[in-house]
């Protein structure tokens, strides 16, 4: 007679249910890779056998007493007469990673030895989910948190947080539209007392921002009197000095000198610009072509008057 043992997986985690042969007096078993909730289950087939816990040696970790039970008359001791009783032993947290011996009392060598995984808890990575303190220059949505299963009966209720979305400000992260500085255009009326030249500077957008902004106006020059702008220059005459008749050339003309005026609080001490200078022929290189025609006829009449005179005497 025999005990029929059994394997029962009882627990939340998939596993195997292992039925065997009659336990007999030349045969021992072993079952791998049990987690927490599965169940041993021992059937009385005879009176011969029961079970027990075979204790530390080797590589036996022990038993948890208390998980080994039995329900029939004598529970996991020897059964008497008809007694059909079970006796089950129940894997709980303490046993993960150990490995249970059990054996008969009356025939050690009669064992049962059983290896029981490790319970792996779910886990995040990254653990600590990323946040606005970790985002970067290049903004955009961090990392999400992945999820590592929990296996054998570990711990799975883990929850990945959202991605965090970064916004301007987070960490590194700053996120501004493009601008124009000045927003609006400069122009000349806009130049100041210092003068000088009027810029319009484009800022582009970053982080995402709308870099949409048209291109910067071109510069403003302020010249003297654009806007407040007046530049200090003293009085100047063009040419410096007044011109005469001999500064005619040979397209006659008038000669001008030109008084500017100072500007800005500069010297306007300079005289007046001298009376204008008409060019007549004779005057520099000025030469009046009518006088010249008229000059060279004059010349003539006395050559003529000599040739009329001689014809004359001739008759």
């Amino acid at each position: 007679m025999g005990i029929c043992l059994v394997v029962l997986g009882l627990s939340s985690v998939s596993s195997t249910n292992y039925e065997v042969p009659i336990w007999t007096l030349s045969e021992s078993f072993t079952f791998d890779n049990l987690v927490e909730g599965d169940t041993i289950h021992w059937d009385w087939t005879g009176s011969s056998h029961n079970v027990q816990d075979a204790g530390t040696g080797g590589s036996c970790s022990g038993i948890t007493a208390s998980n080994l039970v039995g329900t029939g008359a004598t529970g996991c001791d020897f059964p008497t007469g008809s007694d059909n009783g079970n006796c089950t032993y129940t894997i709980d947290a303490d046993d993960a990673g150990n490995t249970l011996c059990f054996n008969c009392e009356n025939h050690p060598t009669m064992t049962v030895t059983v290896t029981v995984q490790s319970r792996v808890d779910c886990a995040l990575t990254p653990a600590v989910a990323l946040g606005a303190d970790n985002c970067t220059a290049d903004c955009g949505t961090l990392t999400a948190q992945s999820i590592t299963p929990g296996t054998n009966g570990g711990d799975d209720s883990c929850v990945a947080a959202d991605p965090h979305v970064c916004a301007d400000g987070d960490g590194d992260c700053v996120i501004a539209n493009c601008t124009l500085t000045p927003a609006v255009a400069p122009v000349a009326t806009s130049c100041t007392a210092d003068c000088g030249t009027l810029t319009q500077v484009r800022t582009p957008g970053i982080g995402g921002g709308d870099d949409s902004c048209p291109a910067a106006a071109d510069d403003v020059v302020c010249a003297d009197g654009d806007g407040d702008c007046v530049i200090v220059a003293n009085c100047t005459l063009t040419p410096a000095v007044a011109p005469v008749a001999a500064d005619c050339t040979a397209d006659c003309g008038t000669l001008t000198q030109v008084r500017t005026p100072g500007t800005g609080g500069g010297d306007d001490s300079c005289p007046a610009a001298a009376d204008d200078v008409v060019c007549a022929d004779g005057d520099g290189a000025c030469r009046d072509d009518d006088d010249d025609q008229t000059s060279s006829a004059a010349a003539l009449w006395p050559v003529l008057v000599l040739h009329g005179a001689a014809l004359v005497a001739r008759i």
